[in-house]
């Protein structure tokens, strides 16, 4: 329960600094950096993976994205400068997956696989490897969200929007590509 204070008789309040606007842009100028390092990503996967191979992982980490925002928002937590900050962070960790699985799947396709079955085989084949991947880097951010005091509100929501982007983006990886 939160109570709001109560000011003597006679008192006003009145608005000294107003940083609102100030938090607005710089919420537009992560929201807009997310997005130009989700297109430079698709763009360096395109000249090394062609273009088929990119709009896979192309797809993949927005879904990713998505689905974190999703547990982000189920956890109660609020989309702010710390959380887009962490967006931008796990954007790179969110292509490593897809981008193992899918090497995976066009080796086998080139290996005479029709590609459902190349898929199949590639995600059996590396879902370990990528799990274990996966749970290295839970492993360095994990521990973070048992932090308390004035650094653990700052970097609770790091740990927990970036554990659940890398998480889903074992799931997204594994089955979407």
């Amino acid at each position: 329960v939160h109570l709001a204070p109560t000011l003597p008789a006679g008192s006003r309040l009145q608005v000294i600094v107003d940083e609102s606007e100030w938090i607005r842009d710089m919420v537009t100028e992560l929201e807009n950096n997310i997005l130009s390092g989700l297109i430079l990503v698709v763009v360096v996967l395109f000249l090394f993976l062609g273009f088929t191979n990119s709009l896979f992982v192309g797809i993949a980490i927005p879904l990713s994205m998505f689905l974190s925002f999703s547990v982000i928002q189920l956890l109660g937590m609020t989309m702010n400068m710390v959380v887009l900050f962490s967006r931008i962070l796990a954007l790179g960790m969110l292509v490593d997956n897809a981008v193992v699985v899918l090497e995976n799947v066009v080796r086998f396709a080139q290996n005479g696989h029709r590609p459902f079955e190349a898929a199949k085989l590639a995600a059996i084949e590396v879902w370990g490897a990528v799990l274990a991947s996966t749970l290295t880097t839970l492993a360095v951010f994990l521990p973070v969200i048992f932090l308390e005091g004035e650094a653990g509100q700052l970097f609770v929501d790091i740990a927990l929007a970036i554990s659940a982007a890398v998480g889903l983006s074992l799931l997204v990886s594994i089955i979407v590509i």
